[in-house]
């Protein structure tokens, strides 16, 4: 079990997820960087970060859309806006 702290509703909640991931029909990492030039090129912590996210909110399908605004906010529990820029 691993523990990914986020700040829900304005509150900061220890999110409890287990250790497994989603994978393709090829049992491959889903939501991660295979073609890295790292020596260490998956990255877990995204991905556990994402499902805690996930549980928090339903499932993976109700966080295929949405506003940066609200992750953003969930990670760092700070307020977030938006700033439209006009092309002229």
């Amino acid at each position: 079990v691993l523990a990914v702290d986020l700040c829900v509703s304005g509150s900061w909640e220890t999110v409890l997820i287990d250790d497994r991931l989603p994978c393709n029909t090829a049992n491959e990492l889903l939501y991660c960087n295979p073609e890295s030039t790292s020596s260490n090129k998956y990255q877990l912590w995204p991905m556990m970060i994402e499902k805690a996210w996930a549980k928090v909110h339903g499932g993976y399908s109700n966080i295929n859309e949405g506003l940066i605004d609200e992750a953003l906010h969930d990670l760092t529990g700070a307020p977030t806006s938006y700033v439209f820029i006009k092309d002229h």
